[in-house]
């Protein structure tokens, strides 16, 4: 098997592109620590979302801890935001969806 830690960012992202988890997991945590690579944080959730698709248990754990951090950082500020109907004008059908499912 070969080590991850030793591949270039090119080496990885083609791996990654061909649906290694493994490679994927990598290269989020590359583009999340700016390792090798400019950070960058969106590029590196969709990695960790991609690994965790691929059935990666390490990236699964990985993001689950994300989402419960945002989750338990969530507060009364930002529900407040979202009952404001101006905002909510905008957003589409999912999005409002979405809102009416977490006040339910």
């Amino acid at each position: 098997m070969t080590d991850q830690n030793a591949l270039s960012i090119t080496e990885l992202q083609q791996k990654a592109e061909m649906g290694d988890a493994q490679a994927q997991l990598e290269l989020a945590y590359r583009f999340s620590e700016g390792e090798g690579i400019e950070s960058n944080k969106e590029m590196a959730l969709k990695w960790l979302t991609s690994a965790a698709e691929s059935g990666n248990a390490e990236a699964q754990l990985a993001l689950g801890s994300c989402l419960n951090f945002y989750f338990n950082n969530w507060n009364m500020s930002n529900i407040k935001l979202f009952e404001d109907k101006q905002i909510r004008s905008h957003w589409n059908e999912e999005e409002q969806q979405w809102y009416f499912s977490i006040i339910d």
